[in-house]
């Protein structure tokens, strides 16, 4: 079992997942597989959809958006609405840590809202957030298999 039940999964998690083959590919099926095994609850915000689906968009494929939006449904990933208090929550981190954007900001506000103890991310920048604990990829692989080879 992890230390970790409710998880906020953040865009290049899912990117690296569905759309990349990359050294992240493997990692994050391995991953997920293991949250899927742990019971962990997951969940995302509009603001992962929305930047998910730019380069789809982009590329005119509507099936990469099928596919998505069905991985979601079928892993069963909650999509927390942004509200008037997730607003308001952005802004305060915001005003705590100056260097995120609007949408970091309010991705992490959207995390805190739904009470996760942690945040899945591959963006440095987002571990300086100190109110969760931000995992990078990497660090979610190794601790994952390290917990999966101790109940082993």
């Amino acid at each position: 079992m992890t230390d970790f039940n409710r998880i906020f999964i953040d865009t290049n998690p899912f990117i690296y997942l569905l759309d990349s083959k990359n050294e992240y590919t493997e990692k994050m099926e391995f991953i997920m597989d293991k949250l899927t095994e742990n019971d962990c609850v997951l969940y995302s915000s509009p603001i992962t959809v929305a930047e998910y689906m730019v380069h789809p968009y982009k590329e005119n494929c509507p099936e990469k958006i099928k596919h998505f939006l069905s991985f979601i449904e079928d892993a069963n990933i909650k999509i927390i609405d942004i509200n008037t208090e997730i607003a308001a929550m952005s802004s305060l981190t915001r005003a705590k840590y100056t260097a995120f954007k609007g949408m970091d900001s309010l991705q992490l506000a959207a995390a805190e809202y739904s009470k996760c103890d942690m945040i899945l991310t591959n963006d440095k920048q987002l571990c300086q957030y100190k109110e969760i604990h931000c995992m990078m990829i990497d660090e979610c692989f190794q601790y994952l298999a390290l917990v999966d080879k101790d109940e082993g």
